[in-house]
């Protein structure tokens, strides 16, 4: 890279670690997802099988373990907390905007680069997903890299195996998703300067390199569970293989999705992609390769009924190099046009020429700047705050005996307790469950968080319960007498 390169790497990093990072541990885990992988990846640190991912005392296949492995590497080296389970979207976020900048670089020149990087950097989901423990922002961050190892393997075929590693490691985060990335490398390659025969061969080891670092994880749950690729595959990756195309209101509300998700982008995307159709002749086959991306990547979304706002996030970056390419497209036929019916003006006024190149650019950081003074509240949190159900949680996590909810087992009450949670799940029945656990006092020691509202009704049906803590919003009570000293409920006829 150039200097140049350089100075605006540097600038990305500076200004969007603060984004990132700023007060990045302050918040408490959110349920589900984030503390779900949390609890994952502390399994995983506390000693067991990294290539059998635990949940709650059972094997959890839905994802790959790319991701957990992660933020389980981001424990060893922080200590198990809401900072360090953060710290691999948020240092992949910046990672994601490099990329994103070196992409638009290698298809256009660095002015779309840095336009998208900076979209890119200033969305609001893309800086909340990159402030969270989750597996969005890495999965985004190993698209782009392998996109950019593609492109740079146009240049230099001994690369193929960068781009083997890059590619799995894609796979390894989501499976599905990664995998139309696969269509948009076999583009890269066919549009190669290579011969056929020279492509054949780099598409053999691409394929062989990619099957090898995948296949210790799944064939090792292919062999101890017969139903870990339907679950995988089927019942997690195609949401059990329903589809909804041809629904207007599901368009409506993908679209609704992607406005909130980009925020001001969101009309500038719905020009760009006609705009870059009339221009692109001029740079064909980047035209081709992000035409290519956006389909893949978006035509499946488009087709879900489950499709959520953080889904869109592998989105964003086509979108946003679509963009980027649009208006230098349209700045390019401006300066033409202007050259054309003006030449001495041009000629004699060559700052003309910066003016219309540099506008566009300025324009951007504009609106990101306005932008992400939008963001800003809706992402740092005020102060540290822990809810009142992981409150309750941490105490029940220093006391012996199995926990319980009521109702659907919380990831965060399994985080900040470090105990496993038995759940009565949502149904008319977990009531009843629960006062019968009570009931049984000869039984070892169980453990409920409740809501407060349930506590008069345990009394008013004569269910003896000891209160072991409680706060304005949930109380922990036992089937026991509690060590704690706590209040006791026993029914008069005890």
């Amino acid at each position: 890279m150039k200097k140049i390169d350089w100075v605006i790497v540097i600038f990305l990093i500076a200004i969007f670690a603060w984004v990132f990072f700023f007060r990045l541990g302050w918040a408490s885990l959110q349920s589900y997802d984030e503390a779900w992988y949390a609890v994952i990846a502390r399994n995983i640190v506390q000693g067991h099988n990294p290539l059998v991912l635990w949940f709650n005392a059972k094997p959890f296949s839905d994802h790959p373990p790319l991701g957990f492995w992660l933020m389980a590497l981001s424990y060893k080296l922080l200590s198990i907390s809401e900072f360090a389970t953060r710290v691999p979207s948020a240092l992949m976020g910046i990672g994601s905007l490099v990329l994103t900048f070196l992409v638009g670089k290698t298809l256009i020149n660095r002015r779309v680069g840095l336009m998208a990087s900076v979209m890119l950097g200033s969305s609001l989901w893309f800086v909340l997903r990159a402030r969270s423990g989750n597996l969005d922002v890495p999965l985004v961050f190993f698209y782009l890299l392998t996109i950019y190892f593609g492109l740079l393997y146009q240049h230099n075929r001994r690369l193929i195996i960068g781009l083997a590693i890059a590619f799995a490691g894609l796979l390894l985060v989501k499976t599905l998703v990664g995998a139309s990335a696969g269509i948009i490398l076999l583009s890269i390659i066919g549009m190669s300067k290579y011969t056929w025969k020279q492509k054949f061969y780099d598409f053999i080891i691409l394929s062989c390199g990619t099957v090898v670092l995948l296949l210790p994880w799944y064939g090792y749950n292919t062999l101890i569970s017969h139903r870990f690729l339907y679950h995988h595959f089927v019942e997690i990756a195609l949401r059990g293989g329903s589809l909804d195309a041809g629904q207007s209101a599901l368009l409506q509300q993908v679209l609704l999705y992607l406005h909130s998700g980009i925020g001001r982008w969101y009309s500038l995307a719905l020009l760009s992609i006609p705009a870059i159709l009339i221009f692109g002749l001029k740079k064909l086959k980047a035209t081709i390769l992000l035409l290519t991306w956006l389909l893949v990547v978006g035509v499946p979304f488009l087709l879900s009924g489950k499709t959520e706002i953080w889904h869109l996030l592998p989105l964003y970056p086509p979108l946003f190099l679509t963009i980027g390419t649009a208006i230098y497209l349209f700045s390019s036929w401006l300066r033409r046009q202007g050259a054309h019916f003006f030449p001495k003006l041009f000629s004699q006024k060559k700052y003309l020429r910066l003016i219309i190149e540099a506008t566009p650019v300025g324009l951007v950081f504009f609106l990101a700047v306005f932008q992400l003074r939008q963001v800003f509240p809706l992402v740092f949190p005020v102060d540290r705050y822990l809810p009142p159900v992981d409150q309750i949680a941490k105490i029940a996590g220093d006391l012996p005996g199995t926990l319980y909810l009521k109702d659907a087992v919380g990831p965060e009450v399994m985080y900040y307790s470090g105990k496993d949670v038995n759940s009565f799940g949502i149904n008319p029945e977990s009531f009843r469950m629960m006062k019968d656990f009570l009931g049984d006092a000869s039984a070892s020691a169980r453990l409920f968080i409740v809501p407060q509202n349930d506590l008069p009704t345990l009394t008013d049906e004569q269910v003896p319960f000891s209160i072991v803590s409680e706060n304005t919003d949930y109380a922990l009570i036992s089937n026991q007498a509690t060590p704690t000293g706590g209040s006791v409920y026993l029914p008069e006829s005890q």
